[in-house]
């Protein structure tokens, strides 16, 4: 049984992304968008915040979520449990898991790259998704 799911794990681990419902997990290891320290999710809109300014982004069809890379955290970053969290309920198709981690996250001060399409809009879309160490949003 050990073997089947270290085998199923790893086909879905080949795949380039995951369509899932209503929303797509990208496991690759493209990145880009601006890296805020999480300030709140309130199910509809995420916030952010960084040097350069804060964050109001939504999730919508169009988002790519991002696999978390959990071998960047630190072993006893507490925001690498939720980032795994997040990881596991994308891979499994989990969206409302997703959403609670990305909530989890958020409540936690955790880091994460956020890529948005800037709009007349008080918030704008969220184009991609990746949970990152708060390390990385420091300068």
């Amino acid at each position: 049984m050990c073997h089947l799911v270290v085998v199923l794990a790893l086909a879905l681990l080949a795949l380039p992304s995951i369509a899932r419902g209503e929303f797509v997990f990208a496991l690759d290891s493209v990145g880009s968008g601006s890296a805020y320290m999480l300030t709140g999710f309130d199910g509809t809109t995420l916030t952010g915040a960084n040097k350069q300014g804060s964050l109001a982004a939504t999730f919508d069809q169009d988002t790519i979520f991002r696999t978390a890379k959990l071998d960047r955290y630190a072993p006893t970053d507490p925001c690498r449990t939720y980032a795994a969290s997040y990881n596991f309920a994308g891979v499994t198709g989990d969206e409302g898991g997703l959403l609670a981690a990305i909530a989890q996250l958020a409540a936690n001060g955790c880091g994460a790259r956020v890529n948005v399409v800037h709009s007349q809009a008080p918030v704008d879309p969220c184009r991609s998704f990746r949970p990152i160490p708060l390390s990385a949003t420091l300068p």
